[in-house]
């Protein structure tokens, strides 16, 4: 079940152009959404002990700073 916040995250991250870091371990999405290759200045992402994670959105090949 989503509520707001994840519904949230889920159609606007890609909006976060200057997040450098995000942490979204422990978290039951089974996705990532398609927004996230729009995140330009990610250089760490954290997706640890996400369970539910079935896939990645080929758009996390767009995130060409991460380390």
């Amino acid at each position: 079940m989503w509520d707001l916040s994840h519904q949230v995250f889920y159609y606007r991250i890609g909006n976060l152009t200057q997040l450098e870091r995000l942490d979204i371990s422990m978290n039951e999405l089974q996705t990532l959404p398609a927004g996230i290759g729009g995140l330009k200045s990610l250089t760490e992402l954290n997706l640890s002990r996400m369970k539910s994670l079935e896939s990645l959105h080929p758009a996390v090949a767009e995130l060409t700073n991460l380390k």
